[in-house]
């Protein structure tokens, strides 16, 4: 006969998500792909792909403020998504993809606070802001 156990089975990986930050090659890379299409757009030189690698950092950076990580910085982000959309506005006038004085600053507070947010977000927030993300471009909630 079969004895019955009532241990639990746990998922190591689980565990390891739920309580670990990224790694800081993560962090780098994650932070060298957004801040070059933000230079790129500084300079007056950024395209549509680079308007959207900045857009989507932006979003994560909500979506981690949504969820309790620097929450303070939800302001700052909302401005500079703000400036994000004058972009694009102005690149469909004029096809220059590019900032206005304000949204350079807007852009660039948003995007140091979204440094920190990364340094201290544990992997699953990461992930679960950009299920978040990804589900409201599906439903159509954001730009």
């Amino acid at each position: 006969m079969r004895k019955s156990c009532n241990r639990k089975v746990r998922d190591p990986m689980a565990y390891i998500h739920t309580h670990t930050t990224l790694a800081q090659d993560q962090q780098r890379d994650i932070g060298i792909a957004y801040r070059i299409s933000l230079h790129a757009m500084m300079r007056g030189s950024g395209t549509e792909q680079t308007w959207s690698t900045v857009a989507c950092a932006l979003n994560i950076a909500l979506m981690l403020a949504e969820q309790g990580i620097l929450p303070e910085a939800e302001d700052v982000i909302k401005r500079a998504q703000e400036a994000l959309l004058r972009s694009r506005e102005r690149a469909q006038r004029f096809g220059t993809w590019a900032f206005d004085g304000e949204g350079i600053k807007a852009v660039l507070e948003a995007t140091n606070l979204h440094d920190e947010q990364m340094e201290i977000a544990k992997c699953s927030q990461v992930v679960n802001a950009m299920r978040e993300m990804y589900r409201r471009i599906e439903a159509g909630e954001v730009a």
